[in-house]
């Protein structure tokens, strides 16, 4: 880049947009976490003392739409406010939010009770996640990895797939 621009070197960033940078050059690591960002939305929708899960998602839980009709307008703004947090969280370092969040944000216009409910676990799983991100290792030596999966008609009110996809490079996730 210094041949095309003109750069100045400042000292080396610890953080940006919310993400921590973790440097190990003498093992060629550079890991991005949300540890404070994660433990700041914890405590803003005072889910700071939960419990942990182990995973995203409850996968005894069918969500479905909120019948015609019903509707939950107190719960409305504080589930599309949460949902926009762990949005965030998952377009960070925290890639295995991804599915849930985009299950979730299916029922951001009605959500119900036991929507809240699924987003609540996600934040609880991230009050025992919280210190994981991504880590990519410098010498890697594995080309760029290409992964994606479907389930076959899965949605409950559609019955339409969902699929997704993940780029790994450098033994961590680039694009999901």
């Amino acid at each position: 880049m210094e041949k095309q621009f003109e750069l100045t070197r400042q000292s080396e960033s610890n953080q940006v947009l919310g993400m921590e940078i973790h440097r190990d050059r003498k093992n060629g690591t550079l890991a991005l976490t949300q540890t404070y960002y994660i433990n700041k939305i914890l405590k803003t929708y005072d889910m700071h003392e939960c419990n942990p899960v182990h995973t995203p998602m409850d996968h005894n839980v069918k969500l479905q739409r909120t019948p015609d009709g019903e509707e939950h307008p107190d719960i409305k703004p504080v589930y599309q406010s949460m949902l926009g947090a762990l949005m965030y969280a998952a377009c960070g370092a925290h890639p295995e939010l991804s599915y849930a969040v985009q299950t979730l944000s299916q029922f951001s216009s009605n959500p119900n009770p036991t929507h809240l409910t699924a987003l609540k676990h996600c934040y609880r799983f991230l009050k025992g996640h919280s210190t994981l991100g991504i880590t990519y290792t410098a010498n890697d030596e594995r080309e760029i990895e290409l992964y994606s999966d479907a389930d076959w008609g899965n949605c409950v009110d559609t019955g339409k797939s969902i699929s997704g996809c993940v780029t790994m490079y450098a033994g961590g996730p680039t694009s999901w």
